[in-house]
């Protein structure tokens, strides 16, 4: 009956050690983009990001949320790859070039302004990502889009890894923007840049 006991005691002790340990890490995602929309035959309108702004604040651009174990702890970080800015800005270049527009840096028939708000992943019972970028669209000197685009994913993945929901999050995002882009572009002719 001790040995049951002790048998019992033990294997709790190593439950709870495990699950502890398991989740006393900080993270970093890395960001593999694949672009989401059907590939398209180039459509002959140029398009030119104008300027594309990281507006948050200094210490949300190296933390991006918190891993918490087993018991709702906070154990470790999800740190920000250094490169985070860069790769979601190379997204949205892979997502327009996919769909057919030329990328350029001068003059354009449409011009793109994005702005950075959010990025945020945290793996709590499972693993979640968001991410929001305020959109501004012109065609010549017609605003014809402001608007500010969520993308979010939520997975239950073990080990820890924030890698696949931060990669979703940003596919849904860039998918739901150059979705609405491309509508506009078909039931409105943009102005030629001259």
């Amino acid at each position: 009956m001790m040995q049951i006991q002790t048998k019992k005691l033990g294997q709790l002790f190593i439950f709870l050690v495990i699950s502890f340990v398991c989740s006393s890490c900080s993270t970093t995602p890395k960001i593999q983009y694949q672009t989401v929309l059907q590939k398209k035959l180039p459509n002959n309108i140029s398009v030119s990001i104008n300027a594309f702004n990281d507006e948050r604040e200094e210490m949300d651009r190296i933390v991006l949320g918190t891993v918490q174990n087993g018991y709702g702890m906070d154990v470790g970080d999800v740190n920000a790859p250094p490169e985070l800015f860069s790769q979601v800005k190379n997204a949205l270049n892979d997502e327009l070039k996919n769909s057919g527009y030329t990328l350029t840096a001068g003059k354009a028939d449409l011009i793109i302004s994005a702005t950075l708000t959010e990025i945020v992943c945290d793996v709590h019972e499972s693993t979640s990502a968001q991410i929001t970028i305020k959109f501004k669209l012109m065609d010549g000197d017609k605003k014809v889009m402001d608007h500010a685009y969520h993308g979010e994913n939520s997975k239950f993945i073990l080990p820890v890894n924030c890698s696949k929901p931060l990669n979703k999050a940003i596919q849904n995002l860039m998918g739901e923007f150059v979705s609405d882009l491309n509508r506009y572009v078909s039931e409105n002719s943009p102005k030629k840049a001259a």
